[in-house]
């Protein structure tokens, strides 16, 4: 296959999944009209907070997917499609969507109870302390949202970026020994890596449990694991430097 026909194969498939993504985010739309019609016929005091919170939630997410430097959608339905290894995440990435539209719906939400109030107000109707108490329960709904998903946040980033606390400490004990490389994470390493050498090669490797991981070390053992020892040994005995006969 051509460069030509590669690139025009890649440009339909993306063409593809955005049709998918915005077809089910336009159903997705339609069901939440046709949920607020319904409110706003069997409870009329509810239909500017559900709409105004409707539009507020669709703002938001605008205002979310324009600061992203790749759609979000777009790179959650990827990972849906074609990650079967979950070495990708896309929890984060669901909860930052989530309180976008949560705080949009929270702010628009609030905002219709509030034109509802001063509407009260103005005509002295008995509504409105229901309506201000709307406005109170909206602003503490984008407050405990925020505060429950940060919560998960930092347990979740946590337990995801311990295995990048291990290798900081693996890197700052080793930092003063020649012969110990400390590779990046998830790094296969083999003897065929260290061959001929006195290097010994570390990697720390995630696993699908994330309560674990596991260190990788690869030495040639007739070098490091052997003469190489031997040699190293000496110069530190007699104070040598300590690549002396040494690769």
């Amino acid at each position: 296959m051509s460069e030509k026909e590669s690139t025009f194969s890649l440009a339909k498939r993306d063409k593809k999944e955005k049709f998918i993504i915005y077809f089910i985010g336009a159903a997705f739309l339609l069901f939440i009209l046709i949920g607020l019609k319904e409110i706003s016929q069997n409870n009329p005091y509810l239909s500017a907070p559900g709409w105004f919170g409707l539009f507020g939630g669709i703002y938001t997410l605008w205002r979310f997917c324009k600061k992203q430097k790749e759609n979000p959608f777009s790179s959650i339905f990827k990972i849906l499609k074609d990650d079967y290894v979950f070495d990708k995440y896309i929890t984060l990435q669901l909860l930052s969507i989530f309180y976008a539209f949560g705080q949009g719906l929270g702010i628009g939400a609030s905002f219709g109870f509030l034109i509802d109030w001063i509407h009260a107000l103005i005509s002295n109707s008995y509504l409105k302390s229901q309506y201000f108490s709307g406005v109170v329960i909206c602003l503490l709904f984008i407050l405990v949202l925020r505060v429950s998903l940060e919560v998960y946040s930092i347990v979740y980033r946590a337990a995801n970026e311990f295995i990048n606390h291990v290798k900081s400490k693996l890197e700052r004990f080793y930092k003063n020994d020649t012969f110990v490389k400390i590779l990046p994470i998830n790094s296969l390493i083999s003897t065929n890596d260290v061959i001929n050498t006195n290097y010994c090669h570390v990697s720390v490797c995630k696993v699908k449990n994330k309560n674990k991981f596991i260190i990788l070390s690869a030495i040639d053992n007739l070098i490091k694991g052997g003469a190489g020892q031997a040699v190293q040994n000496l110069n530190n005995y007699f104070e040598y430097n300590v690549k002396k006969g040494l690769v």
